[in-house]
């Protein structure tokens, strides 16, 4: 009688999680999303930095053509310095030295189904001007790779496949079942 009453109170509760619970819901598995900057001419003289809002991590360079992590749960800044400039280790100073910043257009992907072949999420992105003390992002496109590096089939191709093949056993054990059943002749 006690299990069922907590299932009452912790089922609901758990569909009212926020997205970026630190809690996998059930039947899902935890997956690694980057981000890349393609490279482009609008970074041409200018020192990329992305920086978490919360938390203690301070700025790390970004390195275009090279994956990197963000986070939606701690808020992720981008940043762009005039070349040579320390970068600062205190947020009110990054943002005072930064000649522009931008929130990421992006929202972290941290869970696939269990049966979902995609242990990588890359999403590419482009700085297509920096204007104003704001920095301007194109999003290119996403890639869903599997745990070799290659581009994941698609959960819909997956669950596609198996109902054929679910289908052809089942037409085939029927076919076999009916020959049984067939009077001899």
């Amino acid at each position: 009688m006690l299990h069922r009453l907590a299932r009452l109170w912790i089922l609901p509760a758990l569909v009212c999680l926020p997205a970026q619970a630190d809690v996998l819901m059930p039947g899902t598995r935890s997956v690694r999303h980057e981000l890349v900057v393609e490279s482009s001419p609008a970074l041409q003289g200018v020192t990329l930095v992305a920086t978490p809002l919360h938390g203690f991590r301070a700025g790390d360079p970004i390195v275009p053509g090279q994956p990197f992590p963000f986070s939606t749960k701690y808020g992720t800044r981008l940043y762009a310095f005039a070349p040579g400039v320390a970068i600062p280790q205190d947020r009110e100073a990054l943002e005072a030295s930064a000649l522009a910043s931008t929130d990421l257009p992006v929202i972290e992907e941290t869970a696939v189904p269990l049966v979902s072949p995609v242990t990588r999420v890359l999403t590419r992105l482009r700085v297509t001007a920096i204007l104003e003390r704001r920095i301007e992002l194109e999003i290119l496109g996403e890639e869903r790779l599997d745990a070799s590096g290659r581009p994941a089939a698609s959960l819909l191709r997956l669950t596609l496949l198996g109902a054929i093949a679910a289908a052809g056993l089942l037409g085939v054990l029927l076919l076999r079942r009916r020959r049984r059943k067939a009077p001899a002749s």
